[in-house]
């Protein structure tokens, strides 16, 4: 972020390193405090220590519009604030802390969560799906990536692959080459469906695959002209496309 905008995200109020620190959020400067957890780090906001399924009941509890959340998230995400929340203070403490989280911690763990955090907030402000879908849809976590749960150690692998295997070095690869590497690299089956992904595997990179997938399917369904793209090459320019707009909305 540039300018004004970079106060939308963390600002540090005393000592430059974040872990121990009292944290500002956002442009109305909301506390929050990462703390160290083992090898990784837990940022604490509204006056808990936050697991996505706390976040879930958080929003279920308080009645709150899934698609009014994800829209104000954006908003803030931005450098602006929401007009329903902006003089709520427990409000604004929960959303900046949220979007910390997403943005700040996980986006520290893994990279492409910069993308599949907004193409996740995106989703559910169009109503594609729900908090709990994304967070907590079942035992296996929900469709945003870092909230999948017992990943083990096969996320690593399978990055791997899809960044190292020749087969898809190819522009554009080989269709049944390309299906043969990522079911093999995912564990999914020959015959199983790659729709259905939370009940084959939770492993992070194909929960990353598949949102920007149906994330999309949406702009495809808003641009007349995708629809009518046939040539694979033209297809994956026109996808980059769209994922480099989605950065420059928020970023």
């Amino acid at each position: 972020m540039a300018g004004e905008r970079s106060r939308s995200a963390l600002e540090v109020t005393d000592r430059p390193s974040l872990l121990g620190q009292n944290l500002r959020l956002g442009t109305t400067g909301t506390a929050a405090r990462l703390v160290p957890d083992g090898n990784t780090e837990r940022i604490l906001f509204s006056g808990m220590d936050p697991r996505y399924t706390d976040i879930v009941g958080f929003l279920q509890r308080h009645q709150l519009d899934d698609r009014q959340v994800a829209t104000a998230l954006l908003e803030r995400i931005q450098g602006g604030t929401d007009t329903r929340w902006d003089q709520d203070a427990g409000m604004s403490e929960f959303l900046n802390g949220l979007n910390a989280l997403l943005l700040g911690v996980e986006g520290s763990r893994v990279n492409a969560t910069f993308g599949t955090a907004l193409a996740i907030l995106e989703l559910i402000a169009n109503g594609r799906l729900s908090f709990q879908d994304a967070f907590a849809r079942n035992q296996y976590g929900g469709f945003f990536p870092l909230a999948a749960l017992q990943t083990g150690s096969r996320n690593l692998g399978i990055r791997r692959v899809l960044f190292q295997d020749p087969r898809l070095q190819e522009n554009p690869p080989d269709p049944q080459a390309l299906d043969t590497v990522m079911r093999q690299a995912f564990g999914v089956g020959s015959t199983e469906r790659w729709d259905r992904p939370l009940a084959i595997t939770n492993a992070v990179p194909l929960r990353e695959i598949l949102t920007l997938v149906e994330w999309l399917r949406i702009q495809q369904e808003q641009d007349a002209a995708a629809a009518q793209i046939t040539d694979g090459q033209a297809a994956r320019q026109w996808a980059i496309q769209q994922i480099t707009a989605l950065l420059n909305r928020y970023y």
